[in-house]
């Protein structure tokens, strides 16, 4: 859906039928709720698309205000069904797994206003700009379940502003934009957060929120711990290499409860730590136009010759022969 929403609402000189192909996605098929592309392939789609823009880079904003709650199947069925917008937020933070694989959404409620926020550091140019894009989702989904528009409080964004003028972020949420700001969130009057949604019905949003929880049951357990430790490591890793501390808080688990359940299947941190750099850096190598300096980055490595030594002990070959021969 995002990949649809995205090209869609880009420059018209692009071959968009070509574009949606070379992610995987046939122009010609119904939208599939199931059907995912690579984390890193959808960042990189980003950038490209932005590349293309003349003038402020607006594209991304344009699609996050075109998704509505009936594109989300059943998360979105029990969004609108909630019967506040403040229960929607809070759905929207509990399930947003499903769609992303990891929890990214929180919800801050303080004493005039509420914080839907977002923990994702924007690591490379398509990360900020899928940042970017979530909060103007989010506010286009909060009016489309309260039945009407209105302004939020605020957008704040960790990364620091692009370019030139900012004006069209204003203009765009209608309120203040803050970059370089300690969290990313998106802040609504608390009173609007309280209203009745549309179509709030508390029979029906139990109803679905059921359904979702057994998918969440069903998605956890067929995801291992193994998977789960990997996936925080590679979520972290852009901003240096992890502690396990810091991993084990991630994952709801104190430092001595992490080190036993790895120690109980076989594993170590250390080992799962090379592990996740490596399946990192050969996806990056295969899926992304990134550069090798900025792959030894977005791996952890301060200098890209450690990464090249580190990247052709796990693999045999240098980063250089590995892409080539991709």
């Amino acid at each position: 859906m995002f990949v649809r929403k995205v090209i869609a609402a880009a420059s018209d000189s692009l071959n968009k039928p070509l574009l949606l192909r070379e992610m995987g996605v046939d122009p010609d098929t119904p939208l599939d709720f199931d059907l995912l592309v690579s984390e890193e392939g959808y960042y990189d789609l980003l950038q490209r698309l932005a590349e293309t823009e003349a003038g402020p880079v607006e594209f991304h904003l344009r699609a996050g205000a075109s998704m509505r709650c009936d594109e989300y199947g059943v998360l979105g069925l029990a969004w609108k069904s909630a019967p506040t917008l403040l229960e929607s937020f809070r759905r929207a933070a509990r399930y947003a797994e499903l769609i992303n694989g990891t929890r990214l959404y929180s919800v801050h409620e303080q004493e005039e206003t509420v914080l839907i926020a977002m923990d994702r550091e924007a690591r490379s140019p398509g990360v900020r700009l899928s940042n970017e894009a979530a909060m103007a989702s989010f506010l286009a989904l909060a009016q489309d379940s309260v039945g009407r528009a209105f302004a939020p409080l605020a957008v704040h964004y960790r990364h620091d502003p692009p370019p030139g003028s900012t004006s069209h972020y204003q203009q765009h949420f209608g309120c203040p934009v803050h970059f370089s700001s300690q969290f990313n969130a998106l802040a609504v009057p608390k009173t609007v957060t309280l209203e009745p949604n549309r179509l709030g019905d508390t029979a029906m949003s139990r109803f679905f929120e059921a359904q979702l929880d057994h998918k969440l049951a069903t998605l956890q357990r067929d995801i291992s711990f193994e998977q789960r430790v990997q996936s925080q490591i590679s979520a972290a890793l852009p901003t240096g290499v992890p502690k396990k501390a810091e991993i084990a808080r991630k994952l709801g688990l104190s430092d001595r409860t992490l080190n036993r359940r790895l120690a109980d299947e076989g594993m170590s941190f250390q080992g799962l730590l090379e592990k996740s750099r490596s399946a990192l850096a050969s996806g990056l190598l295969e899926q992304s136009h990134y550069s090798l300096a900025e792959i030894a980055f977005l791996t952890g490595f301060s200098e890209q010759s450690a990464f090249t030594r580190a990247f052709k002990r796990w693999n045999g070959l240098t980063p250089q022969a590995y892409r080539q021969n991709d």
